[in-house]
């Protein structure tokens, strides 16, 4: 049951670009969803549309949305196709920003 003792894995937390929290106290941050499929990027939606938002901490939460997503997503598209080269068949890719700018696959799963 669970993972080999030979085998070790370790988390770094990522300083992700949240403008407010929801869902009771998570940052809702700047992070895009890619489907990929047969090495290319099919599509690439952001990971929090405006009917996902439960509780959130800010009246404005809607104006914060729009403009955290009014960021340019090449950067996101760039590490998608990145992923798109090595990965065979269909899979959903999420993609983060952190406060550096710097961008990450923080979550795959088959599509």
């Amino acid at each position: 049951m669970g993972l080999p003792t030979r085998v070790w894995a370790a988390r770094d937390f990522l300083k992700l670009r949240a403008l407010f929290r929801a869902f009771a106290g998570m940052p809702v941050a700047l992070e895009y969803r890619a489907f990929i499929y047969d090495g290319n990027v099919a599509c690439i939606h952001p990971c929090w549309p405006v009917d996902a938002i439960r509780k959130p901490d800010r009246e404005n939460w809607r104006e914060l949305l729009v403009d955290l997503y009014s960021a340019d997503k090449s950067p996101f598209r760039a590490v998608a196709n990145q992923v798109a080269e090595v990965f065979d068949g269909y899979w959903s890719v999420d993609v983060c920003e952190t406060v550096e700018g710097d961008h990450y696959v923080t979550d795959m799963a088959l599509g």
